[in-house]
C-alpha cells in the first residue's frame, strides 16, 4: 500500500507529507517525546496478523478483534483534552477483565511494543523482570516503597527533572492485592520552570504480561524515535529533544507499506 500518493486529490495526514521538505526524517530522542506518530503502525500490523475491522462506516474510529476473539481494541477520537484515552485494549466478555489505555499522544512504537504480544500471545516473550533490569541499566532510576515501585527516566540534562515516570501502583481494595501501571510523560514550558503533562498509559497487572513487558521495553528503549517534519515532537525549552536529520530510507517502512 502506497499511502503517499501525490495524485490523490484529498489532503490528510494519511497519505503522508504532500511537500518534499516536509519529507525529511529526524531522529528524536528521548523517545517517549517524539510525538504520537503514524497510528497505522499499530492497527496495520494487527490487521496484517488476522485481526478483522469492525469499525462502522463514516464514524471516526477503529474497532478491531483478534483472530480468536479474545482481544479487542478501540481507537477513538478523544475528548478535546488531548489527554483523554483514545486507544483501549481489552480481552473478550468471559475473560478475567483488565484493560491498557493509551492518550492520543501515546507513541504508537511504543503501543505496538504492547500489541505485538497480542498477535502471538502463546510466544515467547520477555519478562517484566528482565525488561526492568535492563531498565536500570539504560539509566531509568528505580525508586520503591511498600505501596508502589517506579522508573524514572533519566535527566535530559544534568539538575533537570525526569519527563516521564513508570508507576507500578497497589490499589486499596478487599481481597488479594491488586496493581496498576501508570507511566506519566510530561515536558518543560518554554520558561523551563514547569512542566507540562503530554501523554500518559495505565495497564492492569491482570493484562497479559507479555504486553506490560513489551510496552516497557519499547518505553525504555534508549534508541531514538524518527519522525517526518509534519510531525513534530512534543516538547519544548531549554531540553528539547535532540535531533539529527537523515536520509528518509534509513527510517523503517511500516508493516502495512508495501511500496
Amino acid at each position: 500500500m502506497n499511502h503517499s500518493d501525490p495524485s490523490s486529490p484529498f489532503l490528510t495526514r494519511a497519505l503522508g507529507p504532500k511537500f518534499a521538505a516536509d519529507r525529511a526524517v529526524t531522529a528524536v530522542t528521548p523517545r517517549h517525546l517524539a510525538g504520537g506518530g503514524d497510528p497505522r503502525w499499530v492497527t496495520g500490523h494487527l490487521m496484517a496478523h488476522g485481526w478483522r475491522d469492525h469499525s462502522v462506516p463514516g464514524y471516526p474510529h477503529v474497532l478491531l478483534s483478534s483472530p480468536d476473539q479474545r482481544f479487542h481494541l478501540t481507537l477513538e477520537l478523544p475528548h478535546p483534552d488531548r489527554h483523554e484515552t483514545a486507544w483501549r485494549f481489552l480481552p473478550a466478555e468471559g475473560i478475567r477483565h483488565w484493560q491498557m489505555a493509551f492518550g492520543a499522544w501515546t507513541l504508537v512504537e511504543i503501543i505496538a511494543g504492547a500489541a505485538d504480544a497480542l498477535t502471538c500471545p502463546a510466544g515467547p516473550h520477555l519478562s517484566v523482570e528482565d525488561v526492568w533490569e535492563q531498565a536500570h541499566a539504560n539509566g531509568w532510576t528505580e525508586v520503591h516503597d511498600d505501596r508502589l515501585a517506579g522508573l524514572l527516566a533519566p535527566p535530559e540534562f544534568d539538575g533537570t527533572p525526569p519527563t516521564a515516570f513508570v508507576l507500578k501502583e497497589r490499589v486499596v481494595a478487599t481481597g488479594a492485592p491488586a496493581w496498576t501501571w501508570r507511566v506519566h510523560v510530561s515536558a518543560p514550558h518554554p520558561d523551563g520552570r514547569d512542566h507540562q503533562s503530554v501523554w500518559s498509559a495505565y495497564i492492569d497487572d491482570n493484562a497479559p504480561p507479555g504486553a506490560v513487558a513489551g510496552f516497557l521495553a519499547a518505553l525504555t528503549d534508549p534508541a531514538p524515535l524518527y519522525r517526518t517534519r509534519d510531525q513534530p515532537h512534543t516538547c519544548t525549552g531549554s531540553s528539547a529533544p535532540t535531533g539529527r536529520h537523515c536520509a528518509p530510507s534509513t527510517i523503517c517502512a511500516p508493516p502495512w507499506d508495501d511500496a
